[in-house]
């Protein structure tokens, strides 16, 4: 049987989430006085976990922590690989970093990736790389993922349930502007699995998302493969229904690449969906896709 959607657990990570932005649009007046504040980077240990104040330098953070803010430079963050175990054991995780050309380095369940709670990530200015594994990048199941980019021209490598996915919870992508490039296997790039909402949001900037998904359809092809990314939704047939998945760009000039299922698609009573608002954009698929509704469900391109 299906399990109901942890509302609670939702509810406390918008609420979370809505607060960290608050705090980090304020920082733009304030990003002198914590400069000065933080001179140098210091770790607390704590019974939730490590947690980094991040001074102005080039910090280099290693490991598993339960909360980092930075006030700048460019920073490298390797956050260690987590196991599903781990994540149940302390479900809350969260980075600001507020200044620099910072890189994101990860595994599974990592930069914005919640499972059973909740993961957020807010960058609030700098040309940054996000590199992690499955379950990532704005992804969550059974509880939420959030990965929020204010500015700058950014890089997103994933692999599989990533860049806006959610099953049984919420996975929100955001980038509010800049050329951002968008790379992962498969599910993912706004990916709905069964009772999910997955959605990336890219506001403005000449973007291109690609899927290079190394599963292949071997029952009826011998060179395509299964992606179900860029607005994708997937439910279990026959027992469960898909959920939501949105790509939203607001404006530019955009590259859409996936093969099989992708670009406003949807399997099994679901709704995926690319709204894309302007610009001179270039749409590459092999089959179901661009606004394709494969057996009761709508695709929306």
């Amino acid at each position: 049987a299906e399990r109901p959607i942890p509302i609670d657990l939702l509810s406390s990570g918008f609420a979370l989430y809505r607060t960290y932005v608050k705090l980090a649009l304020m920082s733009k007046t304030l990003l002198n006085e914590y400069r000065l504040g933080v001179v140098e980077t210091k770790i607390i240990e704590t019974p939730y976990g490590r947690i980094a104040i991040g001074g102005p330098g080039d910090d280099v953070y290693q490991g598993d922590f339960f909360l980092i803010v930075d006030v700048g430079g460019n920073d490298v963050y390797h956050l260690s690989n987590r196991t599903k175990q781990q994540m149940l054991n302390k479900p809350l995780r969260a980075v600001i970093d507020l200044e620099g050309n910072d890189r994101y380095l990860g595994s599974d369940f990592t930069i914005g990736g919640g499972y059973f709670g909740c993961n957020v990530l807010i960058d609030v200015s700098g040309d940054d790389v996000y590199s992690a594994g499955n379950v990532s990048l704005g992804s969550g199941i059974y509880g939420i993922g959030i990965l929020h980019d204010f500015s700058g021209s950014d890089r997103y490598v994933g692999k599989t349930f990533t860049q806006g996915a959610g099953s049984f919870g919420i996975g929100l992508l955001i980038d509010d502007s800049g050329n951002d490039s968008y790379t992962c296997y498969s599910n993912g790039q706004a990916f709905a699995g069964v009772r999910g909402f997955g959605a990336v949001i890219d506001r403005s900037g000449n973007d291109f998302y690609t899927a290079v998904s190394p599963f292949q359809d071997f029952l009826r092809y011998d060179a395509h493969y299964v992606s179900f990314v860029q607005g994708a939704a997937l439910g279990h047939r026959p027992i469960a229904s898909s959920g939501i998945a949105l790509l939203c760009e607001g404006g530019g000039n955009d590259s859409y690449t996936a093969d099989i299922y992708g670009q406003g698609t949807a399997y099994w009573f679901g709704l995926g969906a690319v709204v894309d608002h302007s610009g001179d954009d270039r749409y590459s698929a092999h089959q179901y896709a661009q606004g394709s509704g494969v057996h009761f469900a709508h695709g929306l391109l």
